[in-house]
């Protein structure tokens, strides 16, 4: 946990929602509190409900759009507790009425008031905050998944937790020389009170549709405990050396969280021992997780693998060899089930796709120490499926960028969605069927001519499509191999590489299909599972048009240093390994985040 040890915390909008879940998290780890809210009943519900717990709290009643109000609060904070060494500034609102208001239709009065308290405010907070803030300060700033892109009927809101994201990065660079960090926290959709009465609107709003559990990875809205807690390890020691970042906490974005969701898992963490001391690492830890270490480039001691049944293995794309070590070492533990990072499209080995080759490397070698095993496969992800539109409106969350047809486009294709393949992978490993066996995952299978007119009938824009043959894909692919020959480790040219391999199996050759699944020995897990209820693409298509979807790989693509994390469960005893790419968002350079 975050250690806040006799550390005087600051927190606005404390008396519900993330702030008060914050101010409990903050008690719970020795942090003395002054906290405030414009709601006068409810702040003073919070103080007796924290004082109650045996907390020094302090609470006041402000309206943090009042500078006067603001700086008599943070002086009379620092005359009570004698000085102030963290602040959340988590006061906000969204609108005004009840209804979600085009920019056409928007009052002054409404924007005014919506950026005077959720950018203002802040503004104010920090500006009184710093004045009397000493070395080793933090301040945590609420931005939201709304300052990442933007939301229809929401200008105001969005608007503001943008300019939040400037003014915490600029507050950073001014304030690093003197030892004090800044950071924001950007949630998606957390059940706080404000959420509800936005989903509560008259349920004509368009909008309120879309906010639902069925649009996140996991199926399910955060809780404000899940945010408090990384916002109370960015005010700790523990992130001493983290400052300007902004930390998106979507809920559902990795495996981790996938397997943290399931009541049949217990997660902890198995880091690198270069890697416990990165900012995701940490942020972890401060969630209560575990820590291993494995460090996967050497010959590995068993000995951490030794409490777990399974392994799991979703590494990078381009480290699938330091899966061998991994391997190796589950053998010598006893480990009871490894998986492999396979996770890709129905595709025969020996030649067809550089990457599938690169995996079959590990199952050999896992088949030659006599490992149990279940390999696991996916359709293509809806997330990198749909063509772009015409306008624009997808470019965004648009992968490629490219409106190929490739061949006649009739060649049928399993598809998957991302926030499937989680919740297909937590039934599977449970599942004493599926030792030994090779189970493949699918939502739809769709050609691309269907995926075209899906596209176009739903967004009612005409889509010109570039058709491709085989000779000008074989010579795609010949020159991809070009390129990665005259530089091996160049990431860029191996995932061109992978790309043009991957569309000339599922296009021409026609792998990706069920009927070629079950020809090479996999299982159907729509089989195995026939309750299970797929996110179809046409749902997905539908998600996106109304303004929810990100685009795949966006660190990866911006990245400049590998971060290696793993994941281990302990219930009933469960590894994961995962690496992934950290992109410059988290700087650990104090006052030089970009």
């Amino acid at each position: 946990m975050a250690r806040l040890e006799g550390k005087v915390i600051c927190i606005t909008g404390a008396a519900s929602g993330i702030g008060f879940a914050l101010a409990r998290v903050a008690a719970q780890n020795g942090a003395r509190l002054s906290i405030c809210d414009i709601q006068r009943e409810m702040l003073a519900k919070a103080v007796a409900d924290l004082k109650s717990t045996g907390a020094d709290v302090l609470g006041t009643v402000v309206d943090v759009a009042s500078d006067t109000q603001v700086d008599s609060w943070i002086a009379t904070t620092v005359e009570h507790f004698g000085k102030l060494d963290g602040a959340a500034n988590f006061a906000g609102i969204e609108r005004t009425h009840g209804a979600f208001t085009q920019i056409k239709d928007l009052s002054n009065q409404e924007w005014d008031l919506v950026l005077s308290v959720n950018l203002t405010g802040v503004m104010y907070c920090i500006r009184a905050q710093t004045k009397v803030m000493k070395r080793g300060g933090s301040i945590v700033n609420a931005s939201s998944i709304g300052g990442l892109r933007g939301r229809e009927g929401l200008a105001p809101y969005c608007v503001a937790k943008h300019a939040v994201i400037g003014l915490t990065r600029t507050a950073a660079k001014e304030n690093g020389a003197n030892g004090i960090r800044v950071n924001a926290v950007a949630p998606g959709p957390i059940e706080t009170p404000m959420f509800q009465r936005l989903r509560d609107t008259p349920k004509d709003d368009q909008e309120t549709k879309v906010m639902t559990p069925n649009s996140m990875p996991l199926q399910r809205n955060g809780q404000p405990e899940e945010v408090a807690a990384l916002a109370a390890f960015l005010l700790s020691d523990d992130a001493s050396f983290i400052t300007g970042a902004v930390y998106p906490s979507e809920t559902g974005a990795s495996v981790l969280e996938g397997l943290a969701a399931d009541d049949a898992f217990h997660v902890s963490i198995a880091v690198r021992p270069s890697s416990t001391d990165k900012p995701a690492v940490r942020a972890l830890v401060a969630r209560g997780f575990p820590v291993i270490e494995v460090d996967l480039d050497t010959k590995l001691d068993p000995s951490p693998l030794e409490p777990f049944n399974t392994v799991i293995s979703c590494i990078g794309p381009a480290a699938q060899q330091s899966q061998l070590n991994l391997a190796t070492a589950a053998k010598a533990a006893g480990v009871k089930r490894f998986v492999p990072c396979a996770f890709i499209t129905i595709c025969p080995p020996g030649g067809v796709m550089q990457l599938r080759d690169a995996k079959e490397e590990v199952y050999n070698h896992m088949f030659r120490l006599h490992l149990p095993y279940t390999i696991i496969d996916t359709g293509f992800w809806h997330q990198i499926s749909f063509p772009p539109l015409p306008s624009g409106r997808l470019d965004d969350i648009h992968f490629m960028g490219e409106n190929n047809l490739y061949g006649d486009g009739s060649a049928p294709n399993l598809l998957t969605d991302l926030r499937d393949i989680g919740r297909f992978v937590a039934r599977i490993i449970k599942d004493p069927r599926t030792l030994n066996k090779k189970i493949f995952t699918w939502s739809d299978e769709l050609s691309q001519n269907e995926i075209y007119a899906v596209a176009e009938n739903l967004s009612g824009e005409r889509i010109d499509k570039k058709p491709v043959s085989l000779e000008e894909m074989e010579s795609i692919v010949a020159k991809a191999k070009q390129d990665l020959a005259a530089d091996p480790t160049n990431i860029m040219a191996k995932m061109a590489l992978w790309t043009q391999e991957y569309n000339l199996s599922k296009y021409f050759r026609r792998d990706n299909t069920r009927e070629n699944a079950l020809y090479l020995g996999y299982l159907d897990a729509r089989d195995l599972y026939p309750d299970f209820r797929p996110i179809s693409f046409v749902d997905y298509f539908k998600e996106i048009l109304r303004g929810n979807g990100k685009k795949p790989y966006a660190e990866l693509l911006s990245s400049h240093e590998l971060v290696h994390l793993s994941v281990a469960d302990l219930r009933p005893r469960l590894m994961v390994y995962i690496e992934y790419q950290r992109g410059k968002k988290v700087s650990l350079e104090p006052c030089y985040a970009d």
